[in-house]
């Protein structure tokens, strides 16, 4: 599974007929719980700073 499988599997989104297709049910998901822990995870990962992020470089990150 990939990571953006998991991460939509985590949002409540379900695979629809193994075709790549996800599909999410709004009558037994509530986003409103979902996403605060996936942005409290989003958040802890390293950030670039200011700089960085107008020399539109992330931290760490390599040009060819």
């Amino acid at each position: 599974m990939s990571a953006l499988q998991c991460t939509w599997s985590r949002l409540g989104f379900r695979p629809y007929r193994d075709h790549g297709v996800y599909v999410l049910n709004l009558g037994t998901t509530a986003l409103s719980e979902a996403l605060p822990p996936l942005t409290e995870r989003i958040e802890a990962l390293p950030q670039p700073d200011r700089e960085e992020w107008d020399a539109g470089l992330a931290r760490g990150a390599s040009c060819p």
